[in-house]
């Protein structure tokens, strides 16, 4: 496609895609947690440069591809109440139960609408002061801490027609988790999920697994070295947690980040498909802010 062969960093993929090559290994695999990362890498084809070498992973293949039967019986509770507003993200959009999703509910007439995040949801809100609207969204910190600072202006402003129902997951124990079942090389996350959470949460995952932790920047040059990074851990059996960026994060702002997840979320035992618990490995709205969990 010709936004293949035209975007800015393409020379710096090629460079890192033959250095990755030219690595003395057999094919592995590498787990990849955070959708905007994911889909630069299918946007732009980096699998494609590297597929004799390294298979490239969504993390979230592995978790559950269905919302559970609760979770999608409050959505379309919520939906059939009168002047219901259902507002959802790109991503969770695709969810499904039995096949059934939400934009079937969108088709049989129910008022779903698409923002972006949680600030627009209360944008639609404002507007719809007559309304209830409801706000769905999952992923890691990196959107969770968007959902936690929405509910905190939220409960500022004093919204009584906002809800949220989130399926937000704490990396470091799934990271963790799946590290303990999985030969893969190693993990690349998002730079905000690692800038959302403790680091040191994620020392496990190379001591005692042996499975490196990238936290990689979005664009395609910042993503193949993250990937080469992976790879030269791999090789020389040094796998550790770093940032692909060279940066320095400072202490008060994970501190700031960590306080607001802390603010509004506990954490919970988190079930998977094959009956598997991972402990701590989902994150629930705390009884403070309970009143904008939908009934």
């Amino acid at each position: 496609m010709e936004l293949k062969e035209q975007y800015i960093g393409k020379d710096v993929v090629k460079h890192f895609a033959g250095l990755i090559n030219d690595v003395p290994i057999q094919k592995q695999t590498i787990y990849v947690a955070g959708d905007d990362i994911f889909q630069t890498i299918k946007k732009y084809g980096l699998d494609k440069l590297i597929e004799s070498k390294i298979e490239l992973i969504s993390l979230f293949q592995l978790m559950p591809k269905e919302i559970t039967q609760t979770f999608y019986a409050k959505i379309h509770s919520f939906a059939k109440t009168e002047k219901a507003i259902v507002t959802v993200d790109q991503q969770s959009m695709t969810y499904k139960v039995n096949n059934i999703g939400l934009d079937d509910l969108q088709k049989q007439g129910f008022d779903i609408r698409h923002v972006k995040n949680i600030l627009d949801a209360m944008i639609v809100a404002s507007k719809k002061r007559r309304n209830k609207v409801l706000f769905i969204t999952t992923g890691l910190e990196d959107k969770a801490l968007v959902t936690a600072a929405g509910l905190a202006k939220a409960k500022t402003v004093g919204f009584r027609n906002f809800f949220v129902l989130q399926q937000h997951f704490n990396t470091p124990e799934l990271i963790n988790h799946y590290a303990s079942l999985t030969p893969a090389a190693g993990f690349i996350l998002s730079i905000k999920t690692g800038i959302n959470t403790v680091l040191n949460q994620y020392t496990g995952t190379p001591s005692i697994y042996g499975k490196s932790v990238i936290f990689s920047g979005y664009q395609p040059e910042e993503i193949m070295q993250s990937i080469f990074m992976v790879m030269d851990q791999f090789v020389s059996k040094q796998p550790k947690v770093k940032f692909q960026r060279a940066m320095k994060i400072p202490d008060e702002n994970i501190a700031r980040a960590r306080w607001m997840l802390e603010e509004v979320f506990d954490t919970t035992p988190l079930t998977l498909p094959d009956g598997a618990s991972i402990k701590n490995g989902k994150l629930i709205i705390n009884e403070k802010y309970n009143s904008f969990e939908p009934t």
